[in-house]
């Protein structure tokens, strides 16, 4: 089974945690993430998934001065290349595996958390949504 749930918010950044709060309980089997941010510098930015005690890098200090991150965070993405426009786009291969969440219960609450390293230009996080697939317990 898959479920698809999705947060949306406008948030000013210098640090920025967005939380999804999943009811259905299940075996975690794979998680993707999409993300949507707009800031003019990506390299300030670190973008990290938590749940609990479980986390993963999506992506830190990634592609200079290019422009924003409109993205699908997936294991069996293709490997992330810098230069276009967003910046960070497609699906691509997260920093860390999202295979650290597998085996895991799906609900409860998932974090999105974004911190600039700079703060001095401002962003926003538009939207993200987590997408798990699990298996009823």
């Amino acid at each position: 089974m898959r479920r698809l749930l999705e947060s949306t918010r406008n948030t000013s950044i210098d640090t920025t945690t967005s939380t999804i709060g999943v009811l259905q309980s299940g075996t975690i089997t794979d998680v993707n993430v999409d993300v949507e941010i707009s800031h003019i510098w990506t390299e300030d930015l670190d973008v990290q998934l938590s749940k609990g005690i479980t986390s993963a890098w999506l992506f830190r200090d990634q592609c200079s001065a290019d422009d924003d991150v409109n993205a699908t965070f997936d294991d069996s993405g293709s490997p992330l290349i810098c230069g276009g426009v967003p910046s960070i786009s497609g699906t691509v291969i997260p920093e860390e595996p999202l295979a650290a969440f597998n085996g895991g219960d799906a609900a409860g609450i998932w974090t999105l958390s974004v911190t600039d390293d700079a703060a001095i230009i401002s962003g926003t996080l538009n939207s993200w949504c987590v997408t798990i697939e699990y298996e009823v317990l």
